[in-house]
């Protein structure tokens, strides 16, 4: 089994994946279990803050959401990113990994909130995960579908 590891270095924080034996000696060296933003935000000096000082933060966040949730054959997948971004891909994936449609891949302006509906009518009922991806990361949104 794999343990999900915010690695430190410098002013830039990345997330790894360590065998569970190797999670002392990363932990002696500083960096924290889970993700790099799971407890806090990482500022663009690299510093930590808590949520409580998000609103100091020079950057912000991208959002990514769907409304309905759960659904039973549609719902409205939407995103907003800070800065814009030349091309993010918005995909849908099952439970396992398998992508079931992209929504979107192309140009996304800063603070615009862009919207695709995902129709789920030819689908199971299930748990399926919104994925987005731009220049600095991702972001996965849980799906569910009720039939």
């Amino acid at each position: 089994d794999k343990v999900l590891i915010c690695k430190k270095e410098g002013k830039k924080a990345n997330e790894i994946c360590v065998s569970g034996n190797a999670v002392a000696s990363h932990l002696n060296k500083g960096d924290k279990l889970g993700s790099c933003t799971s407890s806090g935000l990482i500022a663009s000096d690299g510093s930590e803050r808590s949520a409580l000082d998000a609103s100091s933060l020079d950057v912000q966040a991208v959002r990514l959401t769907s409304y309905p949730n759960p659904f039973a054959n549609q719902t409205t997948v939407s995103f907003s990113v800070p800065q814009t971004e030349q091309k993010v891909t918005l995909a849908i994936f099952d439970a396992v990994g398998n992508r079931i449609t992209t929504l979107y891949s192309g140009k996304a302006e800063a603070n615009v909130k862009n919207e695709f509906v995902f129709d789920s009518s030819q689908l199971p009922a299930g748990a399926y995960f919104a994925r987005l991806v731009t220049s600095t990361g991702s972001q996965t949104f849980k799906l569910i579908v009720s039939k």
